[in-house]
């Protein structure tokens, strides 16, 4: 996952126009909507310089929409650690959300079952 964001960032970086923030999203949380990720790109408009986030228990995580001020610490993750320790190192510069059962994260064939179950 931090290779697959690495990438991603370089590319960017190797832009002459670069967004002015980046929206990084898991595909496996399925019951995330369109209307959660509009209110985080709304508060990333009212915050530019902020880290937008969404909150969990203890901790902030993705859908996560960063400013251009991050791209160079993205830009060098490595391995399958994504963004997380970044929004942990800069959790003063981060707003969290509450995307409500949007962050149900699908990992397995039984999780995806019982989701399928509990949504019918």
């Amino acid at each position: 996952m931090g290779n697959s964001i690495a990438y991603g960032i370089n590319h960017l970086l190797s832009l002459a126009s670069r967004p002015q923030g980046i929206l990084i999203c898991l595909a496996d949380q399925p019951l995330m909507t369109s209307d959660y990720l509009n209110l985080m790109v709304e508060n990333f408009i009212q915050n530019p310089n902020r880290i937008i986030a969404t909150n969990y228990t203890q901790k902030t995580g993705v859908p996560a929409l960063f400013p251009i001020t991050f791209y160079e610490k993205l830009s060098q993750l490595k391995d399958d650690y994504g963004a997380k320790e970044i929004l942990k190192r800069y959790r003063k510069e981060t707003i969290g959300l509450n995307a409500g059962k949007g962050i149900i994260d699908i990992d397995t064939k039984a999780a995806y079952e019982q989701l399928i179950t509990d949504t019918q």
